[in-house]
Order: structure tokens, then C-alpha cells, then sequence
């Protein structure tokens, strides 16, 4: 009886030894292999991962334009070939700083450095203006130092080109008044405002009146355009300063203030506030905004339009402004999304989430809990992607300064009626 059992535990290593023998075969043939073919084995195993590396990097990138992730452009809009940006300048602020919040390109920086370094240094106050296409192209950038000179960078030929501008501090008031007949964009043209002028009197009466819609139809209007003047000639095309819009008896009033800022008759101002922070508490940030990231190990240009927080599959997501859901949906990389417009400047965009809370058309308040993050997508871990647009260009949302909706300040109220009512009367329609 002991003699079978000691037969029987020999069988039963011997077959223990012999499946852990033809397990760890394959592993044994790859270390000798590069045991004796050191260099071949590394060649081969380094094209591996490269490629690996870069197929997975290659599907992974979310395109800046993609239809399904970003808002349709409406009448006005299509219009512009070109759009407007600006920022004032912080103490300590860089030219370089400016480009990072905003996703400019560096080499345009460099380009234009190489043209008039002495241009490039910046005080606080300042404001610096630019343009760029549709595609984020830089194409010009203004330096205000005073109210009358200005540092002026113009793209050539692909090469920017230094210009100082002085501008006469004299200016004159215009009126144009119109009635909306096929569509606004159409009305306003025939009278002579500009795709700019447009845009920013869209902008101003936006949380009023959309007047890109039909219903505006037989709708009157009446510009108030201040122009800087050369002795009698007019200079530039005109700063929109106050607008009256009357609409199925409503009677819309807004004016630009000493600030620069639209306000409307009752001192609030016409911009709505933005928060930095979708969450209400601060989550570790595993991925930082740059649109223009070189990826390191593939170095090809893996850019990434947002910011990632490291959060907890289901941690709630909220609003960070007023505004109106534009899509929601999945999509293959970013999993489920939620695109909200608010107004017609900025828009926000969250991505990879477990649990869509609204649904397309929604009217949404600042605050309100939208969604529930995941790792829906293509994603390594649980976070949310958070974009931050401004006129659809990407942007940083952890550092551009944000559109805060305030109230004249009661030192400046007396100045502010006195100025909406003289402009107002002069805007009669």
C-alpha cells in the first residue's frame, strides 16, 4: 500500500515537471535567443513597440474639426473668412504666454521675433489683438501700447512683416439704420456694415434675440459706427459703439461703455459668466492642453485640444454657463460627448463619459449637473476631456481669461445714463 502510494505522487510531479517544462519553453527560447542574437532581438523588438506605439497613437488622435464633436457654423458665421481675437495684457505676462492660452503656433512666434524683437515685450495694460482663418492660421497681431500706437505683425507670403501704426485720436459718429428683410446678415450688407460689425451686433443681442433666425423678419435696426479721421477722410471700417433692435414690439437696447464692454440699458452687461471647473471639487489634471504636443516616443504631432481630470468612473459633471445643447452622442474616440453653445462665442465640450444627463435642444443653466463621467472611448483611464472654444478655436480652459457677467459700478452709473440716453435718442427708429 505505501510502495503504490509513493508510485503514485512520483507520476504526479513527473507530470507537474513536464507541464511546467512546455510552459516555460517559449519563454526559454526567447531569452536564448537573445542570449545569442542580442542585436537582432533588440531590432526586432524595438520595431515592435515603435509601431505599436504609433498605430495606437495614429487612431487616437481626435481631429480638431470633427463634424461630429464640433458646432455647425450658422449664416453669419459662414460668412467670416477671418476672426477677431483679443487680450489684455496681466502684469508679467508674456507674447509667449498669450500664444500658449490661445494655441498659437510657436513658429509664428519665432517668425515674428526674428522680424522686430524689440516689439515683442509687453506691459501690463496692453492689449494685443490678432486674426486667424478658419483653420487657427495666424494671418495678422497689433500690440496697442497707447490709444495711438500700436506694434503691428502682418503674415506675407507666409512671413510676417513689422508695420508701427499711429492712429489720430480723432474720431467722428455715424448712424446706419436698416429693416431685416430676407435675413439680417443680407440687410445689414446692403447698408453697408461689414462681416465684422455683423458679428459683433449678433453677439451683443444674442441673449435677446437670435438674429440668425426666420422670426426676425421685418425687424428694424439702427447702428450707432465711431470712425477715426485724417483730416476728412474716414481711417478703418468703424467700431460698433450702440445698437437698437426692436423686435415684435420689444425694444433692445445695448451700448459699448468706456470699458469696451456691451451693456445693456440697465447696467448688466450683455456677456454671461463662465466657470473654470466643470466639477465641484479639483481632480488631479492627467493630460494638459497643447495643440501643438510632439508626441515623444512616435514624434509625430499628437495635439490635445482640452484638458483631462483624472476622475471617478460616475463623479458628476456640471454646466460651466448658460447656454443650449448641441449634440450629444458617441463616437469612437471620445465615447459619450456633450457639445453646449453658449451664445455665439464660446462653447463647451466633454468627452469619454458613462451617462448623458440632457439631450439636444436642452436649455441649460450654469451649474446644472449635465452628465456622470466614464472611460467610454478610446481612453488609458477614468477621466473627463473638457474643451474650452472661443469662436471654435481651441483654447486653454484652466487659464483663459473668462467672460464674467457684471453690473456698472455705482461710481460709474451717473456717466452710463447719462451716455445710453443721449446715444439712444440719436438711434430713433
Amino acid at each position: 500500500m505505501y510502495h503504490s502510494q509513493q508510485q503514485v505522487d512520483v507520476k504526479k510531479q513527473l507530470r507537474f515537471r513536464a507541464w511546467l517544462f512546455f510552459l516555460l519553453l517559449p519563454v526559454m527560447v526567447v531569452v536564448s535567443f537573445a542570449f545569442i542574437f542580442p542585436n537582432t532581438f533588440f531590432s526586432l523588438s524595438t520595431s515592435f513597440y515603435f509601431n505599436n506605439i504609433q498605430n495606437t497613437f495614429s487612431e487616437a488622435v481626435l481631429e480638431r474639426d470633427d463634424p461630429n464633436l464640433t458646432l455647425e457654423k450658422d449664416a453669419i458665421d459662414q460668412q467670416q473668412i477671418q476672426l477677431t481675437y483679443s487680450h489684455k495684457v496681466k502684469s508679467g505676462e508674456t507674447l509667449a504666454d498669450i500664444f500658449k492660452l490661445y494655441g498659437l503656433n510657436n513658429d509664428d512666434l519665432l517668425s515674428m521675433i526674428k522680424v522686430r524683437p524689440q516689439a515683442i515685450p509687453l506691459l501690463n495694460g496692453q492689449v494685443v489683438e490678432w486674426k486667424q482663418d478658419g483653420s487657427g492660421r495666424l494671418l495678422s497681431m497689433q500690440i496697442h501700447r497707447s490709444v495711438r500706437l500700436s506694434s503691428s505683425y502682418i503674415k506675407e507670403k507666409n512671413q510676417f512683416v513689422f508695420k508701427p501704426l499711429l492712429t489720430t485720436s480723432e474720431t467722428k459718429l455715424s448712424i446706419v439704420e436698416g429693416r431685416v428683410g430676407r435675413n439680417f446678415y443680407q440687410s445689414a450688407r446692403a447698408i453697408g456694415l461689414t462681416r465684422d460689425q455683423i458679428q459683433t451686433i449678433a453677439t451683443a443681442l444674442y441673449w435677446q434675440v437670435d438674429v440668425t433666425s426666420p422670426v426676425t423678419i421685418g425687424d428694424k435696426f439702427a447702428i450707432e459706427l465711431e470712425q477715426n479721421i485724417i483730416g476728412d477722410e474716414t481711417v478703418g471700417l468703424g467700431k460698433v459703439m450702440a445698437i437698437r433692435y426692436q423686435h415684435r414690439g420689444n425694444d433692445i437696447q445695448v451700448m459699448r461703455f468706456n470699458d469696451g464692454h456691451f451693456y445693456y440699458a440697465n447696467g448688466m452687461s450683455v456677456e454671461k459668466s463662465l466657470d473654470r471647473l466643470p466639477l465641484q471639487r479639483s481632480y488631479p489634471v492627467s493630460s494638459e492642453f497643447n495643440p501643438h504636443r510632439l508626441n515623444p516616443v512616435t514624434h509625430q504631432y499628437a495635439p490635445h485640444y482640452g484638458t483631462d481630470l483624472a476622475t471617478p468612473i460616475g463623479t458628476a459633471v456640471y454646466a460651466t454657463g448658460d447656454g443650449v445643447v448641441k449634440k450629444v452622442g458617441d463616437h469612437p474616440l471620445a465615447g459619450k460627448y456633450i457639445v453646449i453653445s453658449h451664445g455665439r462665442v464660446y462653447s463647451t465640450h466633454f468627452f469619454h463619459l458613462s451617462q448623458s444627463l440632457v439631450k439636444v435642444g436642452d436649455k441649460i443653466k450654469r451649474g446644472q449637473k449635465i452628465a456622470l463621467t466614464g472611460n467610454t472611448g478610446r481612453s488609458t483611464g477614468p477621466h473627463l476631456h473638457y474643451e474650452l472654444r472661443q469662436n471654435g478655436q481651441p483654447i486653454d480652459a484652466m487659464l483663459a481669461p473668462l467672460p464674467t457677467q457684471k453690473m456698472i459700478p455705482a461710481s460709474q452709473r451717473h456717466e452710463f445714463i447719462r451716455q445710453i440716453k443721449v446715444r439712444m435718442s440719436a438711434l430713433y427708429i
